[in-house]
């Protein structure tokens, strides 16, 4: 009788190990990424972004135009995410329109550089479904556009990214606005690529140069925007 149940027991002890070492086997078999995907699956809070992201052009959440206040001669401002941006001259200084731009509170926290022989300088804003990062597409120009300059505004930060010396072209070979056929996607690491669906003219070295849309992009990459074809 002792010989049975110590056989018992022996058997017993074996099923339950084989048991452990099956759900360890089983455990390494789960791939590492079926388990993230199972974690973010319970917690709704984990948001893995994709790329590239496409932004779409926006307007501002209100605008005034042709108006004076204090030494400034306003041609427009605009108003987004509480933020004043206002472009115009000011009195005693001869270096033409300016942008100037205030957060909340009413604080500067950017002045452009003057445009000189430039008549207008016209405000546009992009931005992505998910993030607050704002790109402003801004044209300069006199009768007729002389190209853009790009600035970013993010988590209260305004800076500008670059120029880009380019107009888009009718069937007359006549310079027109590049704004309405620019794309912008934001790739990974940050980087913010422009491309374009018209026939373009860019200016490299004071030269003019004809081209497709579809073969110009500009990249924004390491602090640098360049022209890449």
């Amino acid at each position: 009788m002792k010989i049975l149940l110590s056989i018992v027991l022996i058997v017993m002890i074996l099923g339950c190990k084989n048991n452990s070492l099956k759900v360890i086997a089983d455990k390494k078999k789960v791939p590492k990424s079926d388990l993230i995907l199972k974690k973010e699956k319970e917690n709704n809070n984990i948001k893995v972004q994709t790329f590239p992201v496409d932004f779409r052009r926006i307007e501002p959440d209100s605008v005034k135009k042709d108006f004076r206040t204090d030494s400034l001669e306003v041609n427009e401002a605009v108003w987004i995410n509480n933020t004043q941006l206002i472009t115009g001259t000011i009195d005693g200084n001869n270096n033409g329109i300016h942008l100037i731009v205030k957060n909340k509170n009413n604080e500067l926290i950017y002045m452009s550089k003057g445009q000189y022989d430039s008549w207008r300088y016209d405000l546009n804003l992009f931005k992505t479904e998910n993030s607050n990062k704002i790109i402003l597409i801004n044209e300069i120009g006199a009768e007729e556009s002389w190209g853009v300059e790009v600035h970013e505004y993010s988590n209260g930060i305004y800076k500008e990214i670059g120029v880009m010396d380019i107009v888009a072209m009718n069937e007359y070979e006549e310079s027109l606005s590049v704004v309405p056929f620019v794309k912008i996607k934001e790739l990974e690491n940050q980087i913010l690529e422009f491309s374009f669906n018209k026939d373009v003219k860019i200016y490299d070295n004071q030269k003019e140069k004809s081209i497709s849309g579809e073969k110009v992009k500009y990249r924004f990459e390491n602090e640098k925007l360049d022209r890449v074809e």
